[in-house]
């Protein structure tokens, strides 16, 4: 079983939203960097680009009495680490005049890779779900295209900009049990609002792949 540390050379990127209650909470993505490299001096833009970058689609979703507080990244490359940490104020969700669901419950977006096997594919649990976004459990059409468009940014090589222009970053799939970094090739949504601690099987409820 491979570890984080022995997966090839990589970015791993911690989203980090806060509720209203001040709870911290996060999901992560990974990429393989390439067109140039990591380095100490250029990790925080790197961190800072990715929350600007992701900013829009992650704010769509949450509430505004909720935040998005941060992008954290740590890069593994053999024996050098660096971790870096975007700068500035948190910025409120943008849906007004909503509470969330229980801390507990979350939206799961499915990651496939092409590859068989269930190592090769993943879900993230995306947290702080709106009330307003799901009726008896299951998500609102509405709330199923904000999520769609979160979703893709899981599939899409990532371009940066400004000071590091030509690096770019691969979105991949850490397939632990495989010891491999699986190129992202499709996403999707299970439509049903889940909650973290749930084991029901995602492929028994309704699933709606990404365009």
């Amino acid at each position: 079983m491979a570890t984080e540390i022995t997966l090839d050379s990589h970015l791993k990127v911690e989203f980090v939203l806060q509720s209203a209650h001040e709870k911290l909470m996060s999901f992560t993505h990974r990429y393989t960097i390439s067109g140039g490299s990591v380095t100490l001096s250029n990790v925080n833009t790197i961190a800072q680009q990715l929350y600007d970058g992701w900013g829009e689609v992650i704010l769509a979703v949450m509430s505004t009495r909720d935040k998005f507080v941060a992008v954290k990244v740590k890069y593994f490359g053999g024996s050098a680490q660096m971790e870096g940490v975007s700068s500035g104020d948190p910025n409120a969700g943008s849906v007004a005049a909503t509470d969330t669901l229980p801390e507990e419950d979350c939206v799961v977006i499915r990651k496939r890779t092409g590859l068989q096997g269930r190592t090769h594919r993943g879900r993230c649990f995306i947290p702080l779900v709106c009330e307003v976004h799901q009726n008896d459990g299951r998500l609102t059409d509405d709330a199923i295209a904000l999520y769609v468009s979160l979703a893709n940014k899981f599939k899409d090589t990532w371009t940066f900009s400004g000071p590091i222009a030509g690096l770019t970053g691969t979105p991949k799939h850490a397939a632990f049990a495989a010891g491999t970094l699986d190129t992202i090739q499709e996403v999707g949504l299970v439509v049903d609002v889940l909650n973290r601690r749930d084991r029901r099987d995602p492929k028994a409820l309704i699933y709606q792949r990404a365009a």
